[in-house]
C-alpha cells in the first residue's frame, strides 16, 4: 500500500517511498529512541555530535534523528544511487540537514572522519529465510537490502565494525538493527574486534533486534 500511494510516516514524520527503498519498520523506530536516548548522555557542550547512518535507503534513521537532535551532524551512506535520490528528497520533505554519501560501504577502507555513532540497518535476511516472509515483501522490496548469503550473514556486520574500530571516537558507539536468530553471534563479532562493552535488546515483539558496541 505504501508504495502504492508513495508515501508513509516513520517516527511520526512524513516519508516519500518506492521500490528502490525499503518501507522503514516499526522495528526500527525502536533502533532510532534507543540512539536518541544515549545521545543525551553523550558530553560535548561545545562541539556537535558526529552520526553515520550506513545503508540509509530512504532515509528514515538519519532524518528521524535530525528532526529530534537538531544539534549534530549527521551523515546517510549507501551504495544505491537511486536510493539516495529518495533519501535527499525525504530530507528536504522534512526540512533537516543530511549529508549522503554514495558509497558502497562492503569497498570502503577508510571512513571520511570520525564519528560519535555509527547507526545501521544492513541487509541480515539469510535465503533460506525468505520462506518466512511475506509476498509483499519478496516481490517488490529491493533484495539487496534485505538479503545476505546463508553462509555469511554477518558480513555487514564484520565490515562495519572493522572500519568503526578506527573510526570511532573515545567512547563512541555503534547501534544495529539485527537478524533475531544471530543475536548472540553479533555480540561475539562484537567483541572479537574490541568492543568490550555490549548489549543486546528485544524488540516490542519479543524478538531480539538491536546491539550497542562500545569500545571503552
Amino acid at each position: 500500500i505504501q508504495y502504492i500511494i508513495g508515501k508513509t510516516e516513520f517516527y511520526g514524520a512524513p516519508f516519500i517511498v518506492n521500490s528502490d527503498v525499503l518501507i522503514p519498520r516499526p522495528e526500527t523506530e525502536e533502533l532510532v529512541s534507543w540512539v536518541l536516548n544515549k545521545i543525551d548522555l553523550i558530553h560535548k557542550p561545545k562541539e556537535q555530535i558526529h552520526i553515520l547512518d550506513i545503508g540509509t535507503g530512504s532515509g528514515c534513521i538519519a532524518i528521524a534523528i535530525a528532526l529530534n537532535q537538531p544539534k549534530i551532524n549527521i551523515w546517510g551512506l549507501d551504495k544505491s544511487a537511486k536510493a539516495l535520490i529518495v533519501a535527499k528528497k525525504n530530507s528536504q520533505l522534512n526540512g533537516v540537514d543530511v549529508k549522503f554519501i554514495n558509497k558502497d560501504i562492503l569497498k570502503t577502507n577508510k571512513l571520511p572522519i570520525k564519528y560519535d555513532i555509527i547507526v545501521s540497518n544492513p541487509p541480515y535476511v539469510r535465503e533460506k529465510e525468505k520462506n518466512k516472509m511475506k509476498n509483499n515483501v519478496l516481490k517488490h522490496e529491493p533484495s539487496m537490502a534485505l538479503f545476505v548469503k546463508n553462509d555469511n550473514p554477518l558480513l555487514f556486520y564484520k565490515k562495519i565494525l572493522q572500519l568503526a574500530e578506527r573510526s570511532l571516537n573515545p567512547k563512541g558507539q555503534i547501534f544495529f538493527e539485527i537478524n533475531q536468530y544471530l543475536g548472540l553471534e553479533v555480540l561475539t563479532l562484537a567483541k572479537k574486534y574490541g568492543f568490550k562493552k555490549t548489549e543486546l535488546i528485544k524488540d516490542v515483539f519479543g524478538n531480539d533486534r538491536m546491539v550497542k558496541c562500545q569500545l571503552d
